[in-house]
Order: structure tokens, then sequence, then C-alpha cells
């Protein structure tokens, strides 16, 4: 009985003994860096053409205008949108002054301070701020201004094709 007893015994043992586990655990810290968006781009191509008109007429970018889209991944950031020429409209010694040159602009859910039309400088004036909550991460659409161009042609303008160069700037805060 002895025997049978310890024959029990071991068998009953014998389960924990087979299914014992020792556990040796190690952590390893995965990570990524995410490389930040931050762009501007203009549609329409290179060149924007008003067109033929004559004097005291105004014309403007309303039936085809210029969208500008920002795409941007850095939460937290708050960016602008400015706009500036390089010089008044010219042709040769001829030119439009830039109050006879404006923009305005829509869209998006942040602060424009060209609801109306609003003449064009030389220096880099601020025409847009994002909305922290919904623009600073837009991704993967982003956010879309569109924005008008329009000139006044004073009524004693010399015929002429004007030009110049009309930059928009994406600047950020962190």
């Amino acid at each position: 009985m002895k025997r049978l007893l310890i024959i029990a015994a071991v068998f009953m043992a014998l389960p924990a003994m087979v299914w014992a586990q020792v556990d040796d655990a190690q952590n390893k810290t995965v990570q990524i860096a995410i490389a930040g968006t931050f762009t501007l781009s203009l549609s329409g191509g290179a060149t924007v053409d008003l067109g033929t008109t004559t004097l005291n007429t105004t014309v403007n970018t309303e039936a085809s205008p210029i969208i500008v889209t920002v795409l941007s991944n850095y939460a937290g950031s708050l960016w602008y949108l400015k706009i500036h020429d390089n010089q008044a409209l010219t042709s040769g010694s001829y030119t439009i002054p830039n109050a006879s040159y404006t923009h305005k602009s829509s869209g998006g859910a942040g602060v424009h301070l060209d609801l109306i039309y609003t003449a064009m400088t030389t220096s880099a004036s601020l025409f847009y701020t994002c909305d922290l909550l919904t623009e600073d991460n837009n991704l993967p659409g982003g956010t879309a201004i569109t924005c008008n161009l329009q000139v006044a042609v004073p009524n004693n303008q010399n015929a002429g094709t004007y030009s110049n160069t009309t930059t928009y700037t994406l600047t950020a805060t962190n």
C-alpha cells in the first residue's frame, strides 16, 4: 500500500513538473520618426492672364480663382498665409499702382484679413491665419483657400501689357 501511495504521489506531482514553466522576458523600445509635411501649392500654372481690357474697367480672377492648398501635419503649430508683389504692375516705364491691384480670399476654417478686396503691397502681408483646432494637422486633404486678384484699370492708363510677380508665402510657428 505504501508503494501504491508513493506511485500515486509521483503521478500527481508529474503534471506539475511537466507543466512548470519559467518565464524570461525582455523589452524592446520601438520608435519611428514621422517626417513633417509643410507645403503650399497654387492651382492654375505659373501665369495668371487677366486678358485684354479697356480703360476704367475692373478685371479679376473670380471666374477662375487661384486655389492655395496647404498641407501640414504639425499638430499644435499655427500657420499663416502672406501675399506680396515684387513691384507695381509694369509695362516698360508705365505702372498701375498697387492701390489698383487688390486681392481677397475665402475658404478654410481660419481667419481672413482680406474678406474684401485689399490693396497689394511689396512687403509680405498677412491675409490668412489657420484654425488651430482643425487646420494644424490637416492631412490628407489639406486646407484650400480661394484667392482672387483684381485690377481696376485707371481711366488714363497707357496701353501695354502689364505684369509683375506675386508671391504667396506659408509661414508656421511652433
